[in-house]
């Protein structure tokens, strides 16, 4: 073969071997092509499918959105109304608060003196006081004629079984316990109004009535107590007393019909004594276990001392003496 023969084959191999590689080359760039086609067209697919699902959504948003907006408004709406229920239901708890210590100013001593003594209920006794006393200069006549209206005028009742109110804390947990008093405490005017009370109501009356004949009649305000008294047998039980000069005491019960001084003239006597004898007054109860002295300040009881008759005497021998 000649020189020109064999140039002429390689460049026909060469020129064929760029033919294979140049299709070669086509076909995979082909095939990256149809890939890459097949690769748009899922993702055009799953763009559409995004697109409405996107859509979708987009739309349940604003129902959303809406529903939002009107849960907001009915939850503003709701709130104005639970501040409100709050605020109804704080001044419901003050109201049964105010409610319960009047009920209870009913049940016990204590808690009835700013509505049984205060100066209203004084005053207005003063008239009657007046019609009642024929020497009102006489101090100690004029005290004994009050003890006998009350006496003869307020009959002696047993106070029926009261409810007592509960806790507001207690009624709104439900917790509470029904229990009843046996005790009512009336005030002068009502004692009056119904001529009937027990121990404490008739204790009450005359002191008032005391209380008002020295401010508005014999015009010297002087001491008056009214002592709770605990007998042996746990009754419970109240009178008017007050101290005389140096180291001396009378009591007024109208309810155990005693006076000291009974049965002759009012007068006063030694505390010892005259606590001992008040105590076997009550010796069918075993006797007075404990006495609670109270001074009735603006309607405001302040105790003055408690304790057996013995620390009561002792109190009055020697201590409100130094006073």
């Amino acid at each position: 073969m000649n020189i020109a023969g064999v140039k002429s084959n390689i460049l026909i191999s060469i020129l064929l071997a760029s033919a294979v590689l140049g299709l070669t080359s086509a076909l995979y760039s082909y095939n990256q092509y149809a890939a890459l086609l097949r690769s748009y067209g899922e993702l055009r697919r799953s763009f559409s499918k995004l697109e409405e699902e996107y859509r979708v959504l987009y739309a349940m948003y604003d129902s959303l959105s809406d529903e939002h907006i009107g849960l907001k408004n009915e939850y503003r709406i709701l709130e104005a109304s639970y501040s409100a229920l709050r605020i109804s239901y704080q001044r419901l708890i003050g109201s049964y608060e105010d409610w319960r210590r009047y009920a209870l100013s009913y049940l016990f001593l204590e808690d009835s003196i700013s509505r049984v003594l205060n100066d209203s209920e004084i005053s207005n006794l003063a008239s009657l006081a007046q019609s009642m006393i024929s020497h009102p200069d006489d101090y100690w006549c004029s005290v004994k004629e009050l003890y006998d209206y009350v006496r003869k005028n307020v009959e002696y009742v047993y106070d029926p079984p009261v409810p007592y109110p509960p806790l507001a804390s207690d009624l709104e947990c439900g917790i509470y316990v029904k229990t009843t008093y046996r005790q009512i405490v009336l005030s002068p005017s009502e004692v009056l109004s119904c001529k009937q009370g027990d121990c404490e109501d008739q204790a009450i009356l005359l002191y008032a009535l005391i209380a008002s004949y020295q401010r508005y009649i014999y015009g010297e305000e002087r001491i008056l107590w009214l002592i709770d008294i605990t007998l042996k047998d746990g009754m419970e039980h109240v009178a008017v007393a007050f101290p005389v000069g140096e180291g001396r005491l009378t009591i007024l019960d109208t309810a155990s019909s005693y006076y000291t001084g009974y049965p002759s003239a009012l007068g006063s006597e030694n505390p010892y004594k005259e606590l001992e004898r008040y105590s076997n007054w009550f010796s069918r109860y075993g006797g007075i276990a404990t006495i609670r002295v109270y001074d009735i300040q603006d309607g405001i009881p302040i105790k003055v001392v408690s304790g057996n008759i013995y620390d009561i005497a002792y109190f009055l021998t020697y201590r409100l003496r130094a006073q």
